[in-house]
């Protein structure tokens, strides 16, 4: 078992058809800070659950009409909940596959929709064994 902190820069994005025809689209850039607790199934293998709170950075619209800075009309912090499998690999490459699903609506001005962030994963990272302790060094049974 493991504690995992992360410090990540997520894209997200959505696209709608408005009223008067045509379509828009949202992109939305996060400061996230996912904590995850690691199950190991073997020494490669695991399985994730956590939770994450993320910082929005910006949010742009685009539309026909052309593209708008929409920050302020969003949340700017949010909080949810992440599960997932992972492996890590030989020399500190990890890989991992995790959804998420926000639990605070993201929509400031909203009583109808109450709008939340869902996302899949999909991340490829180093880790920097350095930083531990030699007794933690040692391989996993």
């Amino acid at each position: 078992m493991e504690i995992q902190p992360e410090l990540l820069i997520a894209s997200m994005g959505a696209g709608y058809l408005l009223s008067e025809g045509g379509q828009a689209s949202v992109r939305t850039l996060h400061a996230s800070l996912p904590v995850s607790l690691k199950m190991y199934i073997g020494n490669v293998f695991n399985a994730q659950a956590g939770f994450q709170t993320q910082r929005l950075l910006h949010a742009q619209q685009r539309s026909p009409s052309g593209t708008a800075d929409v920050t302020d009309s969003y949340a700017h912090w949010e909080h949810g909940v992440h599960i997932g499998v992972g492996a890590d690999l030989v020399r500190g490459l990890d890989l991992g596959l995790r959804c998420y699903m926000g639990l605070s609506p993201i929509l400031v001005d909203d009583a109808t929709y109450f709008p939340r962030n869902r996302s899949l994963m999909l991340s490829a990272g180093y880790r920097v064994t350095g930083l531990r302790s030699p007794k933690y060094n040692r391989r996993r049974r």
